[in-house]
């Protein structure tokens, strides 16, 4: 999405911005503090213009999203400063969906400034809310890789439709996609001729077809949605690797 050199420079500001809290990983942030932490990174880090293009968010009922990202007038996504580590999923899934839907706006970031979450909200009836990705930037196994997750929220990327690029990237890389391609008559073709030459047999497409779908039976339950919560339903996270450079959170 960024250019190398762009990536280069994100990743140098997001280090500098970790070695603010670095020191001391375990120091409670109260909300004043973690606001002008956010603001520092949207600003330093994801290089958009205070006042004019980070802006005071509005309360929706008992929510309230702290900053409105725009770009050229157009409304990237919310932002809702939180304290993470004392809410739990079903709770953080629950103000994504009520701000997203609520406010009109597809992308609402969670964050205390350590870690962030990333939603997609569908203001559906009901509204639900789909975790993109989940970083934390004090783990230590994700520096120098960062970049590559936060800069579809850069402001050169936002203002390339880089939002709607990652959400493209999640959907294609999703396991019921990749089930459909497995499925699909070019594969079906290909695992039919590769069984003929390798065991010395004919087998039909039905048969082929049968046999891939009951690996796919187990690998892909069909009743699950991977990475989509409803509001008012669960979500447990669980860490997952679906082939892609973005970190993403499963909330099955």
């Amino acid at each position: 999405m960024l250019s190398l050199a762009r990536r280069s420079k994100l990743q140098r500001a997001i280090n500098a911005y970790r070695a603010h809290f670095s020191h001391d990983r375990k120091k409670q942030v109260d909300k004043p503090g973690r606001l002008r932490s956010i603001d520092g990174f949207l600003a330093d880090v994801l290089e958009y213009a205070p006042m004019t293009e980070i802006r005071t968010g509005q309360r929706t009922g008992d929510i309230r999203a702290d900053r409105l990202v725009q770009v050229r007038g157009v409304r990237q996504f919310l932002v809702m400063v939180i304290a993470m580590a004392a809410m739990d999923r079903d709770e953080r899934v629950r103000r994504a969906v009520q701000c997203g839907a609520e406010e009109g706006v597809d992308w609402v970031l969670l964050t205390d400034g350590r870690e962030f979450d990333l939603y997609r909200v569908r203001s559906i009836d009901p509204a639900e809310a789909r975790l993109v990705f989940s970083i934390d930037l004090r783990d230590a196994d994700q520096d120098g890789t960062d970049a590559d997750v936060l800069q579809y929220l850069h402001r050169n990327a936002a203002a390339y439709r880089g939002l709607e690029i990652l959400w493209k990237k999640t959907i294609a890389m999703d396991p019921q996609s990749i089930s459909n391609l497995i499925s699909s008559t070019p594969v079906i073709n290909y695992l039919q001729r590769a069984l003929r030459i390798r065991y010395k047999s004919v087998f039909t497409k039905e048969e082929v077809l049968r046999s891939v779908q009951h690996v796919l039976k187990v690998a892909v339950p069909r009743n699950e949605d991977p990475q989509r919560t409803s509001n008012g339903s669960g979500a447990a996270g669980s860490n997952t690797a679906p082939g892609d450079p973005l970190r993403v959170r499963s909330t099955r």
